[in-house]
């Protein structure tokens, strides 16, 4: 926006008052701006590949599964045994 324009940006606020920053082109500050819609691109839709298999705070054992699938065969079958 242009210096000294006195538009607010007039979302209302935690404490239930009237937002006073600074607003964008939608009319609301950086902090309202509204929801993002999500990625346009057909390959960020697919998510992020790399986190797929991570296991990192798994506590429940709900998905241990994913540890014996990302084994080979020959893994399998000594773990069979």
């Amino acid at each position: 926006m242009m210096r000294g324009q006195t538009t607010i940006c007039g979302a209302t606020t935690r404490k239930g008052t009237s937002c006073q920053n600074i607003p964008m082109k939608n009319s609301r500050c950086r902090m309202h701006g509204g929801k993002s819609t999500g990625p346009k691109d057909r390959n960020k839709l697919c998510r992020n590949q790399n986190a797929a298999g991570n296991k990192a705070r798994l506590t429940t054992g709900k998905y241990e599964t994913i540890t014996w699938e990302t084994l080979t065969a020959q893994e399998q079958n000594k773990l069979q045994q």
